[in-house]
């Protein structure tokens, strides 16, 4: 089983594409829905590079967690308020 090494302090992002966040131009990310109901986190390209700058979303449960592996520069943010922190997995 990979351990998980944190590599910042979590940050609540609020609902909405304007909260979005780098997290700290991580690569890999942990991020958290702390509600009971589901909400889509989005992963986009800010600065619009490609010709799709929204690169995904995906469904996230209630009170659940997901790793997100992104570009540093691409952000996340979620439909309803997320938790994130950036890490990494290390080998046992």
């Amino acid at each position: 089983m990979a351990r998980i090494n944190l590599k910042g302090s979590e940050i609540d992002i609020a609902a909405g594409v304007g909260n979005s966040s780098a997290v700290s131009n991580a690569t890999l990310v942990r991020v958290l829905n702390p509600t009971g109901t589901a909400t889509v986190v989005h992963v986009t390209d800010p600065t619009g590079l490609n010709e799709y700058s929204g690169i995904g979303s995906f469904t996230l449960n209630g009170n659940a967690v997901e790793y997100v592996e992104k570009q540093p520069s691409y952000t996340i943010y979620g439909e309803a308020a997320i938790k994130a922190v950036k890490v990494g997995f290390a080998a046992n």
